[in-house]
């Protein structure tokens, strides 16, 4: 997941030309530190840093909400759940081009 939440940081900073993540976290109204620690994996975004990420990328903050449930679970069955809604919601966007807010 880290991976994936670094991609998009990278890809926010594409889109809006922003030369550092420190100008990024401006724009998103985070510390650098938060960026940092996102990029990093030490930390997972929570629904209002999702939707901003999401909002610079034009990625769906339903999907990537899953996906760090997933990651942020402390069960097995939990991972698993979260897991199966972030498949079927990429399964949907795929399928019928969804975007789901």
């Amino acid at each position: 997941m880290a991976a994936s939440i670094a991609a998009l940081l990278d890809k926010a900073k594409v889109i809006h030309k922003l030369p550092s993540d420190y100008k990024l976290a401006l724009v998103m109204g985070v510390s650098h530190r938060s960026v940092a620690n996102y990029r990093d994996g030490k930390t997972l975004p929570d629904a209002r840093v999702i939707r901003l990420i999401c909002d610079l990328t034009g990625d769906d903050p339903a999907i990537l909400a899953a996906e760090v449930e997933e990651q942020r679970a402390t069960t097995d069955e939990a991972r698993a759940l979260w897991h199966q809604v972030a498949q079927r919601l990429q399964q949907a966007r795929a399928t019928n081009g969804l975007y789901i807010m």
